[in-house]
């Protein structure tokens, strides 16, 4: 069920980036000739008026085909992409980090409606800054890790979990978790340690270890925001999220390339993990590839959008276009090598979870 989620939140990265330029293209008047999730075969397929809907067999990115994108004649109708203007082939490319931008911005108001911890929604320097447009609940206190088979963890708890009682005492600090367990040392088994896990209540037994129950404890806050705040807070949030994010960038892309952590089955299990402690960590969890997304989109290669906006700046700026034949023959190398990029980043990924 986890990898499903994974899955899922793989396609809707997918999905919002390539919405993006379908609607931007819509809006400039550049037909769209099919939009596809994953590449390789058909797997479904329906043509609603011009423009053909399609899910194909490999599920590790998706495209929008415009009209004549990759005709090897100039063209000059403006319905179709080589004849649209440079400055409407610019916006079209920024669609798709645009879509990825606003799903991010959506997302993170939702979490917000919900209820998120408060030191996962910001630092103690942000915290005043957002304090008038948010609420905040009393304290509460959650397991922050577990040792691997160790006594908590064969009895089932999780990180993530918010204890409410211990014993039959309530809990308000992480100390009263403590205080509560240390009263029945004496005994074999600490009993009833009630907690909530994915918003439903169960119950754990812990038995003791010589004193150690081997899990950490943190405490916090349980941050939300109105409907009228949620889109403002998360618009602020997601934008300084995306600067932050590219502020680091030498460090981020060298990182990428020495440990290959950004391809798709990376996204799929990092997601299926995050599921594991709860919808929030889940979410925010493809909040934050949704940022990760934009920036690499950017990323001005041959390949991404940024590198097809970067070929298209010198006929915006001097009116000098690059020969067609040049250009069509540098996106088509681009499309084989976002392919072959692809599949080693799968297969590499795979060998690193198998070995």
């Amino acid at each position: 069920m986890g990898i499903l989620i994974g899955l899922l939140a793989l396609i809707a990265l997918i999905f919002v980036h390539e919405l993006g330029h379908y609607l931007v293209a819509r809006w400039v008047g550049v037909k769209v000739e099919e939009f596809a999730i994953g590449f390789g075969p058909k797997l479904l397929s329906r043509k609603y008026g011009e423009t053909t809907w399609s899910i194909r067999a490999c599920l590790i990115g998706g495209f929008v085909s415009f009209k004549d994108e990759y005709n090897s004649q100039s063209s000059t109708h403006l319905t179709t992409f080589n004849g649209a203007t440079p400055f409407r082939r610019i916006l079209i490319m920024l669609g798709g980090v645009a879509g990825n931008f606003v799903g991010a911005v959506i997302l993170y108001a939702l979490i917000l409606l919900i209820g998120i911890r408060q030191d996962f929604f910001v630092s103690s320097e942000d915290a005043k800054a957002y304090r008038p447009f948010v609420s905040v609940s009393e304290e509460q206190v959650f397991v922050s890790s577990v040792t691997q088979n160790g006594s908590a963890y064969r009895a089932n708890l999780h990180p993530g979990d918010e204890i409410l009682m211990v014993n039959g005492q309530p809990i308000f600090y992480a100390q009263d978790v403590l205080a509560a367990l240390s009263r029945k040392q004496e005994q074999a088994i600490i009993d009833v340690v009630d907690i909530v896990r994915k918003g439903d209540v169960s119950t754990v037994t812990l038995n003791q270890e010589e004193g150690n129950w081997e899990f950490t404890l943190s405490q916090s806050q349980l941050v939300t925001a109105s409907p009228m705040t949620a889109l403002p807070v998360s618009i602020a949030y997601t934008s300084r999220g995306l600067w932050r994010i590219v502020s680091l960038t030498p460090h981020i892309l060298s990182s990428i390339i020495v440990t290959e952590s950004l391809g798709p089955v990376v996204i799929v299990i990092q997601s299926a993990k995050a599921n594991e402690e709860g919808l929030i960590p889940m979410l925010m969890t493809t909040w934050s590839f949704s940022l990760w997304v934009i920036l690499l989109s950017l990323f001005p290669i041959p390949i991404t959008d940024g590198g097809r906006i970067l070929l298209t700046l010198p006929e915006l700026l001097i009116k000098k276009k690059l020969s067609r034949r040049v250009e069509l023959a540098i996106l088509r190398l681009s499309v084989v090598g976002m392919l072959v990029l692809s599949i080693f980043f799968i297969i590499n990924e795979i060998l690193k979870l198998i070995l």
